[in-house]
């Protein structure tokens, strides 16, 4: 049977920076055992968190891309279904939400990512069939910046991580101009983005998107 031991914490806890840890070494042994690896390109929250950007647990690890483990070759866009499975396994072990491990922004790949994502990330070995890229501060302002806009009015946690990021004014305008290449629509860029940056301030006048 393949187990995990356990943790005995129960009740499906937020994710702190050690849990986190627990969880990817729990999850490089359970892929280990099943004969799987690889490398996840991780965002958000636990990516800000492991920066030490922020000290806010977070509910779920953002997954965009699997990729092989030795090549980093490109596995799959978010989430293997062995991965998937996997990470329930780490999840039941460990009293994590089922799906803390999570591609919901698998999304932001599939119009292509900002050049040069790979080099900026950082790596972390978590054993021999676990390998974590951590993106890089210039592209995770581009992903706040994106969710913040799609927001906007609204200042949530995207807001708060992207104030955490303390983004210069060029490294904004340089997220917006990948941002409007995922969103192209006008009122995306008139209604949502500009209002954003200006927030931010940024001055907009002579801004060419």
């Amino acid at each position: 049977m393949d187990t995990v031991e356990t943790d005995g914490t129960g009740g499906g806890q937020k994710l702190s920076p050690e849990t986190i840890a627990k969880a990817f070494t729990a999850l490089d042994r359970t892929l280990t055992r099943r004969g799987l690896s690889y490398a996840l390109y991780v965002v958000g929250g636990t990516a800000l968190l492991l920066r030490g950007i922020i000290t806010r647990p977070t509910v779920d690890v953002d997954v965009v891309l699997s990729l092989d483990v030795q090549t980093h070759e490109l596995a799959e866009i978010g989430i293997t279904p062995q991965l998937k499975i996997a990470a329930e396994t780490v999840s039941v072990a460990l009293d994590l939400p089922r799906n803390w491990l999570n591609d919901g922004p698998a999304d932001l790949a599939r119009l292509g990512l900002p050049e040069g994502w790979f080099e900026r990330s950082t790596k972390l070995t978590y054993g021999p069939s676990l390998t974590i890229f951590l993106a890089g501060t210039e592209d995770l302002i581009a992903y706040k910046l994106y969710a913040t806009a799609d927001r906007y009015p609204f200042q949530d946690r995207h807001f708060k991580d992207l104030k955490a990021l303390k983004p210069t004014d060029n490294q904004l305008v340089s997220a917006a101009h990948w941002i409007v290449q995922q969103d192209p629509s006008p009122g995306f860029l008139t209604e949502l983005l500009i209002p954003t940056l200006q927030s931010l301030g940024v001055n907009t006048n002579a801004l060419d998107l």
